[in-house]
């Protein structure tokens, strides 16, 4: 991920995105309960995923 996609991401249509991006990284990685979750819980927990995510997947891509 650059520095221009985290800047997206801190925009308000970013959210959005950012928000679809972290429910289909957690469905591809098998977490369907954290997706549902993601979606009741809005767009403070995407935040918070983003945040999680954002740590996770330099760690996921290496594992691979």
């Amino acid at each position: 991920m650059t520095a221009g996609d985290l800047t997206q991401l801190r925009t308000v249509g970013g959210h959005f995105l950012g928000l679809r991006a972290a429910a289909l990284a957690l469905r591809v990685l098998g977490l369907r309960a954290a997706a549902l979750a993601l979606r009741v819980l809005g767009l403070c927990a995407a935040a918070l995923a983003l945040r999680v995510l954002r740590r996770a997947l330099p760690r996921l891509r290496f594992a691979s």
